[in-house]
């Protein structure tokens, strides 16, 4: 399937050939291809009316809702580029990624509460429902404009906003529409969150193919995950390996896992293990395809089916490049490698990102002229993973050739939470590691050195952090130590850093007093699948981390209609406070409180 350069373009056909297929679902409430080009047109509008012209970088700030793929096709439709901002971040850390990125204009979805809007940039709010107009049509652009910008974690102490142009979009939307032979059939789970970019993989291909995105704001755990994809109906799944881990790990005691309209799962982001394909195979044996892609290459970049025949070389291949793309293993001279033997991987081709925004210097650095390309200014980028070519053409990646790794399918770059880490006053010396903790859930330990060689880590660490660190990237737990350990050479030993404390489970539990502590205290069990804890416990001392936090986020509105958010928690991580802090807003109006908070439908400008 052909689409072009243009997306937007693409789906408006969609829309045209089929007006009331259902394009995007949340909760068993659709709109259809008709009502999603009508509000994407009307969308675009009201941002031209407001100065965005083509070219401009526009913050799309969400919680996740029915307006969210609206609101991205809007922005598109205008010839801007769209920035997309997760609503449970902080206010000073949106408006820290709209600053780095430039950018002057927000459209805020309806889930999003006016609080967050940032005072650095003017903020659009949608309206669907105001008078008929034919809103605007879609912009033309070129394929080397800019579609979207996103933001990674950077080595040199803050964010890398990586810049994907039309063409490069146009053609991962088309690849993996024929890579995963979508159709008006299939139901897409859209399961990542907004600020990582496989959610675009779930949303754009689906909608050029005629498919429905079915939304999902909150993650289920892993072992309810069965459920929900069978109650929506759910055809394709995209999920983190590291999750998907954890899922067949819940279904070790099943004989066989029924999903009737599942066809097709997709992992990716992380190394497999192939004792999970096993397990697998004897308890769902749905195929099973493993993605490898970086956000600089547009997502997906290379697929591979796995076999059964893979489970014995301890390393599940990434396969082969996706129409449009090209893989190659390089010496460090730039010379391809011989099969078997280790290398950097580079990516070439249609999906090469233009580079990391108002960063040339980084980008000169990692996208680099294309040797093997006849294409004038082709680039390839230089990934840092160490690869290999089997005897078959597929390739296998070994690792890192630097630092960086990844926790829950997030990329993290040791440098970029080191320096948010100190900038506290107390923090002399930091070191951030992957460490894997009970049921094979990854947590992002924080190790500290404190001023006057303190062992108690500061209780507001946290929080100092939630307005510097997107969420994923703030330590799960801390370990302070009187010095870092170190080589003979004087070099960091980092197998010499212990193993952050176990759980300690108290003899005796502090009981709920109200009906708020009641409830939050249900809420953390099903949550933490634990109920060894009491209202004066921590969160993330009886195993909580920033992903199940941002779980009891989403739910605070069974307890009080206007919750509290993301930094509140992190102030608040017991369960008596937090319902201290939740009483207090029920009775006062709050300034930080959680996405989803009825909204005062309105526009507001600077």
């Amino acid at each position: 399937m052909s689409i072009d350069h243009c997306v937007p373009r693409a789906v408006a056909h969609r829309a045209a050939e089929a007006a009331g297929a259902v394009a995007v679902e949340l909760d068993g409430v659709g709109i259809t291809y008709a009502e999603l080009e009508l509000r994407s047109a009307a969308a675009a509008e009201q941002l031209l009316s407001a100065g965005v012209r083509p070219g401009d970088v526009v913050g799309v700030l969400t919680g996740g809702g029915l307006d969210m793929v609206p609101a991205l096709l809007g922005v598109l439709r205008t010839g801007a580029a769209y920035l997309p901002l997760d609503a449970r971040h902080s206010r000073a850390q949106i408006a820290e990624l709209l600053r780095l990125a430039r950018s002057e204009f927000v459209i805020a979805t309806s889930d999003v509460d006016d609080d967050l809007a940032p005072a650095n940039a003017t903020t659009v709010r949608p309206v669907w429902d105001g008078p008929t107009s034919q809103g605007s049509p879609v912009a033309v652009v070129a394929p080397e404009d800019l579609a979207y910008a996103i933001f990674t974690s950077g080595s040199t102490g803050e964010p890398k906003c990586v810049a994907v142009p039309h063409r490069a979009l146009a053609n991962h939307a088309s690849a993996m529409s024929k890579r995963y032979s979508l159709g008006p059939a299939d139901r897409v789970l859209q399961f990542a969150n907004i600020g990582f970019d496989v959610a675009a993989e779930e949303i754009f291909p689906t909608l050029v193919s005629g498919g429905c995105v079915v939304l999902c704001p909150t993650p289920p755990p892993p072992e309810k995950l069965a459920e929900a994809l069978d109650r929506a109906g759910v055809t394709v799944v995209n999920l983190p390996s590291g999750y998907w881990q954890r899922w067949v790990a819940t279904l070790a005691t099943a004989d066989r896992v029924e999903v009737p309209a599942l066809r097709l799962v997709v992992i990716g982001s992380e190394g497999v293990d192939p004792a999970a394909v096993t397990a697998w195979r004897r308890t769902v044996g749905l195929p099973l395809v493993n993605a490898y892609g970086l956000t600089e290459t547009t997502i997906t970049s290379m697929a591979y089916a796995v076999e059964d025949a893979d489970l014995d070389g301890g390393v599940v291949p990434v396969g082969l490049p996706i129409d449009g793309v090209t893989a190659h293993v390089l010496d460090p001279e730039g010379r391809p490698v011989p099969v078997g033997v280790e290398g950097e991987l580079h990516i070439g081709g249609a999906c090469v990102a233009l580079g990391y925004l108002h960063r040339p210097d980084l980008t000169a650095e990692r996208f680099l002229p294309d040797p093997f390309s006849d294409v004038v200014g082709a680039v390839v980028h230089r990934t840092g993973d160490r690869a290999r070519v089997r005897a078959d053409g597929n390739v296998e990646v070994l690792g890192r050739l630097d630092d960086q790794f990844k926790v829950n399918g997030y990329r993290v770059e040791p440098a970029h939470v080191q320096s948010a880490l100190s900038t506290h006053p107390l923090v002399v010396e930091s070191v951030v590691r992957p460490r894997t903790g009970p049921g094979g859930t990854v947590r992002l330990v924080g190790y500290v050195v404190l001023r006057g060689g303190v062992l108690d880590v500061p209780s507001g660490l946290r929080s100092h952090l939630v307005d510097r660190l997107p969420v994923h990237l703030v330590p799960d737990v801390f370990v302070a130590l009187p010095r870092m350990p170190v080589t003979a050479n004087g070099k960091l030993d980092h197998a010499a850093l212990p193993e952050p404390p176990a759980v300690q489970r108290r003899a005796t539990v502090g009981a709920a007093r109200t009906a708020v502590e009641s409830r939050l205290l249900e809420i953390w069990r099903e949550v933490l699948g634990s109920d060894e804890f009491g209202v004066h416990d921590n969160f993330f001392d009886v195993g909580g981390d920033s992903a199940k936090l941002l779980v009891v986020m989403s739910r605070l509105g069974e307890v009080n209609a206007h919750g509290v958010g993301l930094v509140a928690l992190f102030e608040h991580p017991t369960i008596a406070s937090l319902a201290t802090r939740l009483t207090r807003s029920s009775s006062a109006p709050s300034s930080d409180r959680r996405p989803g908070a009825t909204p005062r439908r309105r526009r507001v400008t600077r």
